[in-house]
């Protein structure tokens, strides 16, 4: 995953982290639980999202990103000239 953000055309930040690490069984029973604990909290949904359903997800995801190398999750411009580029 890489993170990139310009502002006026030139490079302020850019932050590389493996996705193999963001997307793995670990992360995502992690994940699972504090997602099930802030939605039950907030009263938006009633029932878990499983560590199997989030783990399918990212497997999903991982293989998107084995046939599109260079897809954008983020790619916001503003009027400015900023630009925030989130890519698999």
């Amino acid at each position: 995953m890489k993170i990139s953000v310009k502002k006026d055309g030139r490079r302020e930040l850019l932050i590389l982290f493996p996705s193999c690490l963001l997307f793995n069984p670990l992360v995502a029973t992690c994940a699972a639980g504090i997602i099930n604990k802030c939605l039950r909290d907030k009263g938006v949904l009633d029932r878990n999202i499983t560590a199997g359903q989030l783990h399918q997800l990212s497997r999903t995801i991982m293989k998107y990103k084995r046939r599109h190398p260079r897809w954008n999750l983020v790619e916001v411009h503003s009027k400015e000239g900023d630009d925030v580029i989130i890519r698999l």
